[in-house]
């Protein structure tokens, strides 16, 4: 039973039913950093292939299908590349759940998203993408445009700080909400293999609701192990990453039981 234990008890838990596995955890998250950088790369050797084709051309009619062929060809790596990334995440999401709660898991558990749960972890991050435009476009065009317009008019530098701020505060108020609500519709198509996005969907909005604060606080609480992951040029996350989402793990079990669905 995980109700009632604290952060540090949660993390603890964690910690300890990752015990003999952070190798097979850690191997694989780089697996997935290999395979984004090969998508990286693919983007930035054609990027120069052109810039130097297009130099040698002087950018005349020979360039003109060239440079429609690879903006094609980068739409489609770009596109795919989300599409991997996706996967992927969502099938190690899957391997450390196996982990911590049945002690094993598998480079198996990698395919978890593939099939049917594809278009369903797809479209939650697609979801995502969309509602992160609008988080920004709205307050944006009600906050900050008015705020560009009046410091210009009155040349009030601290005006338009001023509503800047209120720009990120707006956002923020906006973004970070549907960020628990994503983050557990995620937790719950991870764990259920038979849940639809609908019912993910559904299951978030009433486990999210009236702990919001507390779920900022248990992901704010890892802020001091995301900048060592970054100080030591992103090896430490190999190890990181594992026990945050470990523990982001028993923290969803922690809420379902306190609402009473296990």
């Amino acid at each position: 039973m995980l109700a009632g234990m604290t952060r540090a008890q949660l993390k603890g838990q964690a910690r300890a039913r990752l015990s003999g596995q952070y190798g097979n955890m850690a191997g694989t998250l780089f697996l997935i950093y290999l395979i984004s950088l090969v998508f990286t790369m693919v983007l930035v050797f054609g990027f120069a292939f052109f810039g130097a084709f297009s130099y040698g051309a002087g950018m005349s009619g020979a360039a003109v299908p060239v440079l429609a062929a690879f903006v094609v060809l980068a739409v489609g790596i770009v596109i795919l590349y989300f599409m991997a990334v996706q996967i992927l995440m969502a099938g190690y999401a899957r391997m450390v759940y196996r982990g911590v709660t049945e002690g094993e898991s598998s480079l198996n558990d990698l395919t978890y998203a593939l099939n049917r749960r594809m278009l369903r972890f797809l479209g939650l991050s697609l979801l995502m993408v969309l509602v992160s435009f609008l988080a920004a476009i709205i307050p944006m065009a009600v906050v900050l445009l008015p705020g560009l317009l009046i410091a210009s008019a009155n040349s009030g530098v601290s005006v338009f700080w001023l509503l800047y701020g209120g720009f990120l505060l707006a956002y923020l108020l906006f973004i970070i909400p549907f960020l628990c609500w994503y983050w557990t519709a995620f937790m719950a198509l991870t764990e259920n293999p038979d849940c639809t996005l609908k019912e993910a969907m559904t299951f978030a909005r009433i486990l999210v609701r009236g702990r919001i604060w507390r779920m900022i606080k248990f992901q704010l609480s890892f802020l001091g192990m995301y900048a060592l992951g970054y100080i030591s040029f992103g090896l430490g996350y190999l190890w990181v990453m594992p026990y945050s989402l470990a523990s982001n793990i028993l923290f969803y079990q922690q809420l379902k039981e306190e609402q009473g669905t296990f």
